[in-house]
């Protein structure tokens, strides 16, 4: 029983180039995945920010001084279209969405939580404010 060398080598070399293409393939699909998250939760936000626009411009427009007037009744209608356009994505941005996430345990704990907040006494007038932590609505690019 005799092994060719050659075949042996040819063998080893699409081992090796398997295996590296293997590991490149999956550097790429998780930098793709990533900016998928990313995307989508830039998009649940923008939604969020879109649907309270609208309901504001809904109100403004249901103010007896403004009631009527054609162009804040064009924007509403037009909000509402932008609204539906996106509705169709939603595949897409809710793939990152917590509510659906919890669990049911998790809503207990945290109404303890928010218990135990309204027991705690209001912080003195001299104390700072905390900090606000903002986060990307749209995504920053590489």
């Amino acid at each position: 029983m005799t092994i060719d060398l050659g075949l042996v080598l040819v063998v080893c070399l699409a081992l090796v180039f398997s295996v590296l293409l293997n590991f490149l393939l999956i550097w790429f699909l998780r930098g793709l995945t990533t900016r998928l998250v990313l995307v989508s939760e830039n998009m649940s936000d923008l939604v969020d920010h879109l649907a309270k626009y609208g309901s504001n411009l809904k109100s403004i427009y249901d103010m007896e001084l403004y009631y009527g007037d054609e162009t804040i009744k064009g924007l509403v209608h037009h909000t509402q279209m932008v609204l539906e356009v996106l509705s169709d994505f939603e595949e897409i941005y809710a793939l990152t969405d917590d509510e659906e996430e919890e669990e049911p345990g998790e809503e207990e704990e945290e109404k303890e939580e928010n218990l135990d907040e309204d027991n705690r006494e209001p912080p003195e007038k001299d104390s700072p404010s905390p900090q606000i932590q903002r986060k990307a609505i749209f995504y920053p690019g590489p």
